[in-house]
């Protein structure tokens, strides 16, 4: 079992483990999934992070990524322009 917030709640709650990687809330019944993070103990409807992982990834280093495949892209349209003049 272990103690976290409930997206449905609003509080904290004990969840206990229904199946592989299934919690259900002890006060509401809903199952959630827990976030994918080692350290983050959110529970999620959909997904595999939670929103405060996701931003914390952007912020340490994601960002270049996103930042690569945006001048990637950005050349490729460049280059295919190119080729249809």
């Amino acid at each position: 079992m272990i103690q976290t917030g409930c997206p449905n709640c609003q509080k904290y709650n004990f969840f206990k483990e229904v199946g592989e990687g299934l919690y259900e809330c002890d006060a509401c019944g809903k199952k959630y999934k827990k976030c994918n993070e080692k350290n983050c103990s959110n529970m999620l409807s959909f997904g595999f992070y939670c929103s405060k992982c996701v931003g914390r990834t952007l912020k340490t280093g994601g960002s270049l990524v996103l930042t690569t495949l945006a001048l990637a892209l950005a050349g490729a349209i460049a280059i295919v322009k190119k080729g249809k003049t």
